[in-house]
């Protein structure tokens, strides 16, 4: 289980307020906003998440490649 419990807080009780977890036609959904006024969030379901965990030393990898600043 993750630091963060249904209710967008940290396992510290801290609120983060840029992650919510919420449902699309039934389906669990995180979405994530660089600001809280973000109008395009980045958001996905379980299966992705699986995949992004799956394959995160890859994507650390793209990043560390291709960050710029």
């Amino acid at each position: 289980m993750s630091d963060f419990d249904m209710e967008g807080k940290g396992g510290d009780g801290e609120s983060h307020e840029l992650i919510e977890f919420t449902e699309y036609k039934g389906n669990a959904m995180i979405v994530i906003r660089r600001t809280p006024t973000d109008k395009y969030p980045f958001q996905f379901g379980v299966t992705k998440a699986k995949m992004i965990m799956d394959n995160i030393e890859a994507i650390e990898e793209f990043v560390a490649k291709n960050a710029k600043g």
